[in-house]
């Protein structure tokens, strides 16, 4: 009775009984899945807190999603070599302002790769794919623009390195100078003081993460809601250092941005029909082809459709905690057979309506670093049944499902896949659990609230996870999803992939310039990734995006965020409707 009463309430609030939006109003209103699990500088990285922050925060240099090359934000050039392979300069842009009105300096720039990378920032995921690099930074006794770093060794991502860093004032979080005795160089054998240890303990703290006051960036917008589950909004600063700037990341057209938590697929409908929200970014190619049959929905929006760096897959748990969980996918054999056994084709034609092409691997299809010999693994009952059987289960008591000896007793082949309610991820398992029962496998759908899902992910408490990765065009450490280290410290690597000839992989394509070398040594990486099989790779989709006509300037891109708020114009012939 509950869900009936949610779900009409629901067409109640987005239907067309309901009072019009104004639309004279210059604010825009962009469709989310759900909140981010939180909006700290450091601790919470996920896609939808980078979405935010395109427009609050701001990073020393960014990619041109045009060119698709890194292009300086807050400094006058890129990063350049000073004397060696290991040593960078930067010099800062002047008249960039905080605020509070302090400039911007090289002491911030100090503090923010010292937060990074410290032992005692709650930031695992992250933490290694900086510590790795970063030997030191200082800024110049001279000049307080100018900013040198040093990297322990030549790696490939030593120029581009501040790309996904957002800069953080260090007057704003350490007025006291409690981390000015923190060293960067061997920060990791730093001995921390009690005061440091508390400062550090409320620094990690979820008042930082949720709470807009302590939310503070470069970034033309500021957060002034945040409300776990129904949205976040942000409002365009007065007098920001950007005003007057051309380059379309400075941009800041928009009075206001609200990003509205709309998790069902029904009521992003709705709201589309209804007028009630501007702009979708990610919605399917199937709904939205749906919604282009109407003539009204034409008129008021604009649609394109664009591939993305992005894929799903389904890990699978490769290291099993035995004292509570079981062993089906610490073999190779089994976790090859179950891809085998996953419709991944049906599910592209019948969920995507075959708006998806087929992942193979770690990477996306439209990099340049792209393993493109990797055989698409297809469906096969027969094999998998086969590799199945050689890794030891078999159905000995004909119940029809597969068992194996464990610990003196029998264990079925039942397992659980774990998913975020709501989305699309039901019905993929719903798919996969029809065609793994021919093969004597179970499956167990086991749906549950985001933040718990995401919590178990990192704690490694599932037995396969339904998952997606966003990345670009630019290289990505494989070391933050891929090394051995990050799972250990419980960080992004969450099925347990990795041993030392993987990890020298990775080693080996970080720690060059030379292209050719590194794209070998990546793509021998991707090969392993292939045939150890943590990941069920299913698929990278083509994503519908839609935006109000009654805005100006709209561009789309393949890059994340894929359509930039900040640079849609209201039309004349609408604020006049006022």
């Amino acid at each position: 009775m509950q869900k009936i009463i949610y779900f009409f309430s629901l067409i109640y609030l987005l239907s067309g009984c309901v009072e019009k939006r104004d639309l004279s109003k210059n604010t825009i209103i962009a469709e989310i899945s759900t909140t981010p699990d939180g909006l700290h500088p450091f601790n919470t990285p996920s896609s939808l807190r980078t979405y935010v922050y395109t427009f609050t925060q701001k990073s020393l240099h960014c990619t041109d999603v045009k060119t698709l090359k890194q292009i300086p934000i807050l400094i006058e050039a890129m990063p350049d070599t000073v004397g060696d392979l290991t040593t960078f300069s930067f010099d800062l842009k002047k008249g960039i302002t905080w605020d509070d009105g302090s400039a911007l300096i090289g002491d911030d720039i100090v503090f923010t790769i010292k937060m990074t990378i410290c032992p005692l920032t709650n930031n695992p995921g992250l933490k290694d794919i900086y510590s790795t690099v970063f030997e030191d930074v200082w800024v110049d006794e001279k000049n307080p623009l100018r900013v040198y770093y040093r990297t322990k060794s030549v790696h490939y991502t030593s120029k581009n390195i501040f790309q996904e860093i957002y800069i953080q004032q260090k007057k704003f979080w350490d007025s006291k100078g409690l981390t000015d005795k923190i060293p960067i160089k061997h920060i990791d054998k730093h001995e921390f003081s009690e005061k440091e240890k508390t400062w550090f303990k409320d620094f990690n703290g979820a008042e930082n993460n949720f709470n807009v006051a302590f939310m503070n960036g470069l970034g033309a917008y500021k957060i002034k809601e945040f409300e776990q589950g129904s949205h976040i909004s942000i409002v365009r600063k007065e007098n920001h250092w950007t005003k007057g700037d051309t380059l379309m990341y400075n941009l800041s057209y928009p009075d206001k941005i609200v990003f509205k938590v709309i998790s069902d697929k029904s009521a992003l409908k709705l709201a589309l029909k209804s007028e009630r929200i501007d702009v979708t970014r990610q919605i399917s190619a199937k709904t939205l082809k749906k919604l282009e049959k109407k003539e009204y929905f034409n008129e008021n929006y604009f649609t394109d459709y664009k591939n993305r760096y992005v894929y799903y897959y389904m890990a699978l748990n490769m290291k099993p905690d035995l004292s509570y969980q079981k062993p089906y996918f610490n073999d190779k054999r089994v976790r090859r057979a179950i891809a085998h056994l996953t419709p991944v084709d049906d599910i592209i034609d019948v969920l995507l309506k075959g708006n998806g092409s087929r992942q193979n691997t770690n990477t996306s299809s439209f990099n340049y670093r792209y393993n493109d010999t990797l055989e698409t693994i297809s469906l096969d009952i027969n094999k998998a049944k086969k590799l199945l059987n050689e890794a030891g289960w078999e159905d000995t008591d004909g119940d029809h499902i597969l068992d194996k000896a464990f610990n003196g007793k029998r264990i079925p082949f039942q397992f659980k896949v774990s998913y975020p309610s709501g989305g699309s991820s039901k019905d993929m398992v719903l798919m996969m659990m029809d065609e793994m029962k021919k093969a004597g496998v179970q499956v167990v759908p086991n749906p549950m609230d985001i933040a718990v899902f995401y919590k178990n992910a990192k704690n490694h408490d599932f037995d396969a996870m339904m998952g997606g990765w966003i990345s670009g065009s630019e290289y990505s450490d494989p070391i933050q999803l891929w090394g051995v280290s990050n799972w250990a410290n419980k960080g992004y690597n969450f099925s347990g992939f990795g041993n030392s000839r993987s990890d020298s992989l990775i080693e080996a394509a970080n720690s060059t310039f030379d292209e050719a070398k590194h794209i070998h040594a990546y793509k021998a990486f991707q090969e392993q990734v292939y045939n150890d099989q943590p990941y069920v790779f299913l698929f990278s989709p083509i994503m519908g995006m839609a935006v109000h006509n009654r805005f100006d300037n709209i561009q789309t891109f393949m890059e994340t965020p894929g359509i930039f708020l900040n640079s849609l114009i209201l039309k004349d012939a609408y604020k006049k409707l006022k």
